[in-house]
């Protein structure tokens, strides 16, 4: 087991609130951990206090939108541009993530270059990056506009005024711990051990420095709302919408373990009481993790079959 970054995101101990979520999950901005944190974690607590499991699934296209319609649920992460919400059932607390315009076409490129096996090289980053589809696909989607329509002014208006109006958390990449936390907490969910999801193999990675500015111009309005929600960002919910300013830590601990099956890696995760893991040293008074117990603790279930 490689040494990974393993972090600790706090719950909320009560009983259990069905408060729903719509995540607008916009491409390469690292939301797979709130989606698959918030997935597993409704997964373990349904089977643990045997209630049924809200739907936690995503969007990303037409059908898959049709087939949600009228179906209530804990949490829908979507690729697809900002409406989406309003024809599916309910009222949700919307969120999003936002990042660096060239980390996010970097990382996109990357993963188009995983997934069409080529290699990563520099000239093939400038020509991924200078496409209009790759272009201020934050504003676009936050904005409403359907891929190929064309990103302006009004545009971004449009997207600033939908997160200050329409949702209720919106962060940068850096704040998607707090906001792990805020989900976890508003649902009275169990904390969560989890390494970094979804990682970008190494050997997909590239240095995007010599085309920072070329980026940057590229995506100017993408770097206008990156600015925008790092100095504006919400990061907790208000008390109106369920926000727990003083929320007891959860007594259970889910750990979450990415597992790779085939050419797919698998999150998978178990339940344990919160007060054993600190007993054990694995889990710190202060958040911390031990990262040699953490590594041994995940052989020894591992061998048992707790995650097959």
């Amino acid at each position: 087991m490689d040494r990974q970054n393993i972090n600790f995101f706090r719950g909320a101990a009560g009983p259990v609130r069905p408060v729903s979520f719509f995540f607008y999950h916009i491409p390469k901005c690292g939301g797979m951990s709130i989606h698959t944190l918030a997935k597993t974690c409704w997964e373990q607590m349904a089977k643990h206090e045997r209630f049924a499991e809200p739907l936690v699934e995503r969007a990303d296209d037409k059908a898959s939108e049709a087939r949600l319609r009228g179906r209530s649920y804990a949490l829908i992460s979507s690729h697809l541009p900002y409406g989406v919400h309003a024809r599916l059932m309910g009222a949700p607390l919307l969120l999003t993530v936002l990042r660096d315009p060239v980390s996010r076409v970097r990382s996109a490129y990357a993963y188009h270059c995983m997934h069409h096996g080529e290699t990563v090289d520099p000239i093939g980053l400038e020509k991924f990056a200078r496409r209009k589809e790759n272009r201020n696909t934050m504003t676009r989607l936050l904005s409403g506009l359907d891929a190929g329509e064309e990103v302006d002014p009004a545009a971004h208006e449009q997207a600033r005024e939908n997160l200050t109006q329409n949702f209720a958390l919106f962060a940068t990449t850096k704040d998607i711990p707090a906001l792990c936390e805020t989900v976890l907490q508003a649902c009275a969910l169990p904390n969560v051990i989890a390494p970094h999801i979804n990682k970008t193999p190494a050997e997909y990675g590239i240095d995007a420095s010599a085309f920072t500015e070329e980026i940057n111009a590229c995506n100017s309005y993408d770097a206008r709302l990156f600015q925008y929600v790092s100095t504006h960002k919400k990061c907790a919910l208000n008390a109106t919408d369920g926000g727990q300013p003083t929320a007891r830590e959860h007594p259970f601990t889910v750990i979450l373990v990415e597992q790779r099956h085939g050419e797919e890696m698998i999150a998978k995760g178990f339940m344990v009481p919160t007060a054993f893991l600190r007993e054990i040293k694995l889990l710190g008074e202060d958040a911390t993790i031990d990262d040699d117990i953490y590594r041994d603790f995940i052989r020894s279930v591992q061998a048992q079959g707790a995650l097959d």
